[in-house]
């Protein structure tokens, strides 16, 4: 009988919770839109953590997968070269795994008439032994498959072979082109499994040239290892700098000085070119939504407390006669939980709504982040964090309505919820909103300057109407010629001729995201950097009209021209950052020359660029460009892709169908890449400062939009409270324009109140921000006081409505009531 009795009144407070609501819509549906925006930022910004740093890698033994650090003994990062990772492989004893990782931009594969560009990824034999991950069809490579002449074997992702191939499972043991080269498949990855952000993968084993092969020098295979059981990061770390110690002894022309350092996986995927984590930005994000979280809850629960406040003769009525306190409690709570669950449906449908805006910058911005979805943990642990907050909200005004004093709620009359206490409680709330939504306006500020400043960044060349093609190089199909005669100056060509466009050059790398070949060039005449001092210079290789399509200024000496020939005189530009590093003030650069091997004539330097960054977050390097048609035969058999630069005087984007057919023309089997102007390739190198400003921008709308309803609601409550008070003072020959002013005055104090704890979090919170962004009072101070000042004005205006009303009280209709 007891748990029936249980059941019963929990059945009948949820009836009366419904019902209650149903008679004040618009309570309802502002608390349940209060708490759906902050459970639905909430819920989008779970996702994200979910996927990119709680959701385990698809791989097994993940804690002893670590990537292989290695620094040149000047203090740089430097890949191996393959001689160096023979050795490693040979000599370390604390891993069962070591494998060389090759991560291409990306092959065509060639089907009939149709190109299709897919990303590859090449490694050594024992690639798919160190994630531990068996194939779902097939098998992975054997012993020796990375050595030329059985290394034409291709695995597919688990995507490739459903959307590209349409799941045959007779696959495996086909023969498909990729490059123009025919690979054979033996196997099909599981679904998840992936290496790379995207999905799209094929995998190859590596294909080495007789160059890369013998070189010791040639440094370009970042090294994995799958540590053996036990053995702990600090083994690996001495393991390793004890097998360097030895490659030097034994090689000290390359190998000494050098150290390494064993990085988990995980590291190593929330690091960015730059070396930058990002995972302290995920977890600021994570204290910005629990902030916009609090600032809905302390909302609800102000409007909780209002209603309460409005219901106290009720209630005291009801514990008048015989209604028990638990009883009471049960209802305010149950109703409390009916507000939490419609949130909770409200907030997954915003949070999917975010989801679904944010992906393309959840794409670009983390390793994982094509993984980010609205899944069934997340919905669950959204529908605890909404009944654990709407219960939260409840709580206090729940407890208060409870313990009603029947006598005093009868004999205040009009005063109901006027005490001194109440107003404290009710205003505390309204300063918490205040506080919070000022440090997320001043992180979201600072975001947004951080981003501007980056963008006004001075990069050397012109990035606007400049479009740019990735071009995928298929090496199969120029074994037997020259891909710059072939493809490269024949596209040129056709594209200078398209309508709008004014020059048109290419590069073998893209500017901003990816950085060139680095090696210590030394000068004719000069000696040779010590192997602890080598002083780097930025390779890259261009064509003639590269400089002009960049808007790339040459201040001195001349451009590449159609006579830089694979048998004319070596030649070079360099940028004025190199003549800075590496020539005395009285030096001329146009009378050096680069040492090449012997027998081989010097490259002689034919003038100086202007500077063009190659990083956003750092300043030029010094860079030396090379003509692409004196590229070296080794190089060019491994150059995956080019990127051809083209500035037009038109809308970039209006003459793409016209590129498409150029290259077509050109190369057929070449497959078409969308292209992108090179101001969205600065947004993409800027996606994460992107993002976070976006979301904090959203996250400090929200709090301010919520802070300004707590405080008008606070007011209008105060004033509907007061009404017999402000009668008599209107009575006794008050004007209106001083009860306005009272109330205005007590707005400006809470306002006053909330900004200076809100700057003291500011403060507070200050080295957390330092690891996201950089906060520099005496640059920044203005906008802080503006936002401040921009905060302060927001809550005044919505202090003037109550205070007009207040205003508006007529004395001898507010004294009748009574």
């Amino acid at each position: 009988m007891n748990s029936f009795t249980f059941w019963e009144n929990r059945w009948r407070d949820l009836n009366y919770a419904v019902r209650q609501l149903r008679k004040s819509p618009a309570f309802t549906i502002t608390a349940v839109l209060t708490l759906a925006l902050g459970i639905g930022a909430a819920a989008a910004v779970f996702s994200v953590l979910e996927a990119v740093v709680l959701s385990p890698l698809p791989y097994k033994n993940v804690d002893r997968i670590v990537r292989i650090k290695t620094q040149a003994a000047a203090n740089y990062e430097q890949p191996e070269s393959w001689p160096e990772y023979q050795d490693m492989r040979r000599l370390n004893s604390t891993f069962s795994v070591l494998a060389g990782v090759g991560f291409g931009s990306g092959v065509t594969l060639t089907q009939g008439s149709q190109a299709i560009y897919l990303h590859a990824v090449q490694g050594t034999d024992n690639f798919f032994d160190l994630y531990g991950v068996r194939p779902l069809l097939g098998r992975t490579y054997l012993p020796g498959e990375d050595q030329n002449g059985k290394n034409d074997v291709a695995v597919l992702s688990y995507e490739v072979w459903q959307q590209d191939f349409a799941g045959q499972k007779s696959i495996v043991g086909q023969t498909v082109r990729l490059d123009g080269t025919p690979y054979t498949v033996i196997g099909v990855m599981p679904a998840g499994f992936r290496v790379l952000p995207t999905p799209n993968v094929v995998y190859t084993p590596l294909h080495l040239s007789q160059d890369q092969i013998k070189s010791r020098g040639s440094h370009w295979l970042p090294a994995f290892g799958l540590m053996k059981p036990g053995v702990t990061i600090a083994q690996a770390n001495a393991d390793m700098n004890h097998v360097f110690s030895e490659m030097g002894k034994q090689f000290p022309d390359e190998d000494k000085g050098k150290t390494a350092q064993a990085l988990p996986i995980l590291d190593v995927l929330h690091t960015n070119r730059e070396g930058h984590n990002d995972r302290p930005e995920l977890w600021v994000l994570l204290a910005a939504v629990f902030s916009v979280l609090l600032i809905a809850c302390t909302n609800v629960a102000g409007l909780l407390l209002a209603r309460g406040l409005l219901r106290e003769r009720e209630m005291a009525v009801r514990t008048a006669l015989g209604a028990g306190r638990k009883r009471l409690l049960s209802q305010m709570l149950t109703q409390s939980l009916v507000l939490g669950v419609a949130g909770c449906a409200g907030g997954v449908a915003l949070g999917y709504l975010l989801l679904v805006a944010m992906q393309q910058f959840l794409e670009k911005a983390f390793a994982r982040g094509g993984d980010v979805r609205l899944n069934l943990h997340v919905v669950g642990a959204t529908l605890v964090i909404s009944l654990l907050a709407s219960v939260a909200a409840g709580l206090a005004p729940a407890w208060r309505t409870a313990r009603i004093n029947p006598n005093d709620a009868l004999k205040s009359g009009g005063n109901a919820g006027t005490t001194r206490n109440q107003h404290r409680l009710r205003a505390g709330f309204v300063v918490v909103q205040l506080a919070l939504s000022l440090i997320l306006l001043v992180c979201s500020g600072l975001f947004l300057l951080g981003l501007r400043s980056m963008l006004e960044t001075d990069l050397g060349f012109n990035p606007k109407n400049l479009l740019t093609l990735e071009v995928d190089i298929p090496a199969g199909d120029y074994k037997s010629r020259d891909f710059v005669q072939a493809l490269v100056q024949p596209l040129e060509s056709r594209v200078a001729a398209i309508p709008g466009v004014t020059a048109v050059g290419s590069n073998d790398l893209m500017p901003i995201l990816q950085n060139g070949s680095n090696s210590d060039l030394h000068l004719v005449g000069k000696p040779a950097d010590s192997i602890d001092k080598q002083r780097l210079t930025e390779m890259r290789f261009v064509t003639p009209g590269y400089f002009a399509a960049m808007h790339l200024a040459i201040v001195r000496g001349r451009d590449f021209n159609a006579q830089d020939s694979d048998k004319s005189q070596p030649v070079a530009i360099v940028n004025k950052t190199w003549v800075k590093e590496f020539l005395e003030e009285k030096e001329d650069p146009l009378t050096q020359a680069f040492a090449n091997d012997p027998g081989t004539p010097p490259t002689a330097i034919i003038a100086v660029a202007r500077s063009g960054r190659q990083d956003l977050a750092q300043p030029p390097s010094a860079e030396a460009d090379f003509p692409m048609t004196q590229m070296p035969e080794s190089w060019k058999a491994f150059v995956p892709q080019f990127y051809l630069f083209v500035r037009t005087t038109v809308p970039p984007a209006g003459i793409t169908v016209q590129l498409q057919r150029a290259l077509h023309d050109v190369a057929p089997n070449v497959a078409f890449r969308t292209p992108e102007t090179m101001e969205s390739v600065l947004s993409d190198a800027l996606v994460t400062h992107r993002m976070l400003s976006w979301l904090f921008g959203l996250f400090a709308g929200i709090a301010v939009l919520l802070t300004a309803i707590g405080i008008y609601g606070l007011l209008s409550q105060e004033v509907a409270g007061r009404t017999r008070d402000i009668g008599v003072r209107m009575a006794l020959g008050s004007t209106r324009s001083g009860v306005a002013r009272l109330i205005l005055i007590r707005a400006c104090i809470l306002l006053g109140t909330g900004l200076v704890l809100g700057m003291g979090g500011v403060l507070l919170v200050r080295r957390a921000l330092n690891s996201v962004l950089v906060m520099q009072p005496q640059r920044d101070g203005w906008a802080i006081a503006a936002i401040v000042l921009a905060l302060g004005g927001i809550g005044i205006l919505a202090a003037l409505i109550p205070a007009r009303r207040a205003a508006s009280v007529d004395p001898m209709q507010a004294l009748r009531t009574e």
